[in-house]
């Protein structure tokens, strides 16, 4: 059974080293301290009930839009739905404030991401050629925005 938690300031350092274990490029402590300050950011934790933090999500909410900073499970607990899980719970989150809209980039050869956010109605609105540098190569970002027919709340109550 697994936990969602809302990450606060004192969550930059756990969030920092998750973010490491998800990812080739490594936000620092200070660099996510800094994203958790930001007006209209909010994040959550995912847990298991004995407190082994096993993803988070960041994403911010300025008027009627949201946009998914990042999310990221570690490899050892994904395909369990924990990403789900934590997406669900931010498209909540976005709806009580109002938010229509919600937008994320993701590398182009993440498929599971790309699978995911498909499943949430997502569809990819462009691209930024080069955004993400692995060591090897440089990846292409697609850009993704919800295709909500009706508001987030709604979609909320279907899932």
């Amino acid at each position: 059974n697994m936990n969602i938690s809302e990450a606060t300031i004192a969550h930059a350092e756990v969030i920092s080293i998750l973010h490491g274990n998800c990812f080739e490029e490594i936000w620092d402590e200070k660099s996510v301290s800094k994203i958790l300050k930001m007006a209209g950011m909010i994040g959550f934790l995912i847990s298991t009930e004995k407190g082994e933090h096993k993803g988070f999500i960041l994403f911010r909410v300025m008027a009627d839009d949201a946009e998914i900073i990042s999310i990221g499970i570690i490899p050892a607990a994904r395909k369990k739905g924990l990403a789900s899980k934590l997406l669900k719970k931010s498209v909540e989150s976005a709806a009580i404030m109002n938010a229509t809209k919600m937008f994320i980039e993701v590398a182009e050869d993440n498929k599971a991401a790309i699978a995911l956010y498909k499943m949430f109605g997502f569809r990819i609105v462009g691209k930024r050629y080069g955004y993400y540098k692995r060591s090897t190569k440089k990846i292409n970002a697609i850009l993704s925005k919800d295709i909500f027919k009706y508001d987030l709340f709604s979609l909320y109550e279907k899932l």
